[in-house]
């Protein structure tokens, strides 16, 4: 976790909300994970916080919003459970702004999200290329179709630029279509995040992840000219990690 930036910046709060231990794992949950898991994807020292219970969740906000952070966002174990987290830290800090991963199947449950305070969502499939997706996520992967109706109820939802997804650099796509896939989500309301996949890929996660954050600046700009003050009427930022 970053605690650079004030609340005008651009650090988050990321937070895990853990499986209750009273509420252990059903016993066909499969041992393996999507390999594009965002928070597989980040290094030790920025995985996730954590929590179990929404008073913990309380105690953490407060203590980022003290030291200057403003945005958290969730992942969950329990889908189910987030919208009372998020109620009790929008309760206790009401200027927090809380975004929530989730699957393209909880798509669902983004209206109780958006009514419990959720201001953004991530949908992340990781790749756009079907081969690859099917090579390194589960057995059970979502076709892009599915992904694509999320998103788009997603975005009705909660607003364009808003919803966010990843997309993996260095798992064997093509570059090339990585960027005119981004170009096809930002026209769709949705916010490519760049990440690399591979050590070793440095430079073709610079050179993808710079293409799409000039995308996102020349939408940025375009719909800041003549638009009005709403956040979501500005555009998107660019984000690489």
């Amino acid at each position: 976790m970053s605690r650079n930036g004030g609340k005008d910046g651009g650090s988050v709060l990321r937070v895990r909300i853990a499986r209750p231990v009273d509420r252990p794992a059903p016993a066909d949950t499969r041992a393996s994970v999507c390999r594009f898991c965002p928070s597989a994807l980040t290094s030790a020292e920025s995985q996730p916080l954590p929590v179990r219970s929404p008073a913990q969740l309380v105690l953490l906000a407060r203590d980022a919003w003290e030291d200057g952070l403003a945005r958290m966002w969730l992942t969950a174990e329990v889908p189910d459970d987030v919208p009372h987290y998020v109620r009790a830290v929008r309760d206790d800090v009401p200027g927090m702004r809380v975004a929530v991963d989730c699957g393209p199947a909880d798509a669902c449950v983004l209206h109780q999200l958006r009514t419990a305070g959720v201001t953004d969502v991530g949908i992340h499939i990781g790749s756009l290329d079907d081969d690859v997706r099917a090579r390194d996520s589960d057995a059970e992967a979502v076709p892009l179709s599915g992904y694509e109706r999320a998103w788009d109820e997603a975005v009705r939802v909660f607003g364009r630029y808003r919803v966010t997804t990843c997309l993996v650099v260095g798992a064997g796509e093509n570059p090339g279509d990585l960027v005119s896939g981004a170009a096809r989500l930002i026209a769709r309301g949705v916010q490519p995040v760049v990440v690399p996949y591979r050590a070793g890929t440095d430079a073709l996660v610079r050179w993808a992840g710079q293409a799409v954050a000039d995308m996102l600046r020349t939408v940025g700009a375009g719909n800041s000219s003549g638009a009005g003050s709403s956040s979501t009427a500005t555009g998107p930022h660019p984000i690489i990690t």
